[in-house]
């Protein structure tokens, strides 16, 4: 009986040093000695608890917290009357049993844990972090708002969320840009911008004549299809970007003095102006005359006059690969084909569909001048003879003919068991233009979004 209430008393006493240790996680250290002297100390033990417990011993007693010390003093006082044996007895060969109050070293180690605890859970281990681990954190996060939300935290953390590397590729499609918001967007010196069908709030920037650096932009690859932009406002932007090496104005309205923004772009390689409004052989030979790298120009559907075609075919680079002339219906002629073919004869992509203006000449010209051609387009060119098409087919490198609108199903299915030539798989073309069929998180190959 003894030995079973000593083991009962020695297991209270360890349940109780459990609880005061959770207790003293939470306070200060000043009060933890005295919480745990209290916690041990037998008046702890409420008289009234134990009175419930002899009124109606069965009945279960509400409990305000699990493993509370009185719980602990409570049920050691019902184990003792349940076997009889009074909490003050003097039993034969024992003593008394009294609580035992833990040592000196036992409150200090206790004291030492729960400081231990407090600094691991108050302790700012960013703090100790260099900038240089910190901003591979930062770059794991794949939500530019939650970047945002992290400059907020404190000023280091603003300068590292704000690093350049962080912010390469921004997307800003489908947006309303209001005034303000494109200077940060530029403060940010991104690499990758994308801008398709952004509506754009005048004034776009708010100090427009300030000569800051920080409105310099390191932009490389813009793409603007169809955004809602005046040719004022595009006009501003450009000015800050002289880095360009691809960009798109899809469907845009343009100036003059856009042109000539355009013009300063000495790297552009890929420029695309398909349904662009305004173009002219004024603005068409400022940025031919200055851009020498065009390796990829798209101007379908521009609504170019004659003389706006031959400032192309006199200016174009000589080493352009893919040049988009769809749409020129009756404007473009044999002569303008000849002029082009004698010139860029390194083009391996053309596309002329719609020409209602050139005959078998332009067939003539093609073959002969262009033999690292690989892809042609000559849908709905009705005036061209049909048994012409045929010398396309002997192109060295000819891979892509596209006749729509010239022939029935039935006949191209006869040509294509003629050849290994692809007969109209390409409804579209993809010449300079930044998406390619559903990757709209894209421009040129390149992602925008994280």
């Amino acid at each position: 009986m003894v030995r079973c209430v000593n083991e009962l008393d020695s297991s209270f006493k360890k349940q109780e040093s459990v609880d005061s240790y959770r207790c003293t996680t939470t306070l200060d250290t000043t009060e933890s000695s005295d919480l745990i002297s209290a916690l041990y100390s037998s008046e702890n033990y409420s008289a009234s608890d134990e009175d419930r417990e002899n009124e109606n011993p069965d009945q279960p007693r509400a409990v305000k917290r699990k493993n509370s010390s009185s719980d602990v003093g409570n049920e050691r006082s019902k184990i003792l009357k349940k076997e009889s044996v009074p909490e003050s007895a003097n039993i034969t060969g024992s003593t008394p049993l009294t609580p035992v109050t833990p040592s000196a070293n036992e409150n200090n180690d206790l004291l030492d844990v729960d400081t231990t605890m407090k600094n691991t859970l108050t302790k700012d281990y960013f703090s100790i972090l260099p900038d240089e681990v910190l901003l591979l954190i930062f770059k794991a996060i794949q939500f530019k708002p939650a970047l945002v939300n992290c400059a907020c935290v404190c000023r280091r953390w603003k300068n590292v969320a704000f690093d350049a590397d962080l912010w390469f590729r921004i997307d800003l499609s489908q947006r309303t840009i209001e005034p303000g918001i494109m200077e940060e967007v530029l403060c940010k010196k991104p690499v990758v911008l994308k801008m398709s069908q952004t509506k754009v709030v005048t004034p776009m920037l708010k100090n427009v004549d300030d000569a800051s650096p920080n409105l310099l932009s390191k932009i490389e690859y813009l793409d603007l299809s169809m955004a809602s932009i005046s040719p004022n406002e595009l006009e501003i932007l450009l000015r800050t970007c002289h880095n360009l090496v691809k960009l798109s104005l899809e469907f845009v309205g343009l100036s003059e003095g856009v042109c000539k923004e355009i013009s300063k772009n000495s790297k552009l390689s890929v420029l695309n102006l398909a349904q662009a409004g305004n173009l002219n052989d004024t603005s068409l030979k400022i940025i031919l005359t200055n851009c020498l790298k065009l390796n990829e120009l798209n101007v379908a559907w521009t609504s170019l006059n004659a003389s706006a075609i031959k400032c192309l075919c006199q200016y174009v680079s000589k080493d352009i690969d893919r040049l988009n002339l769809s749409g020129c219906v009756k404007e473009i002629t044999d002569s303008h084909v000849a002029t082009l073919a004698l010139r860029c004869n390194k083009l391996k992509e053309l596309d002329l569909s719609d020409a209602t203006g050139i005959t078998d000449g332009s067939i003539h010209s093609i073959c002969d001048n262009l033999n690292k051609l690989e892809i042609i387009s000559l849908s709905r060119c009705y005036n061209i003879n049909p048994a012409s098409y045929s010398k396309l087919f002997r192109l060295p490198s000819i891979a892509h003919i596209n006749i729509f609108g010239l022939f029935t199903d039935a006949q191209v299915e006869t040509l294509r068991k003629s050849t290994n030539v692809e007969l109209n798989k390409m409804k579209f073309s993809y010449t300079a233009r930044p998406t390619v069929g559903s990757r709209r998180t894209s421009v040129w190959g390149l992602r925008v979004r994280d």
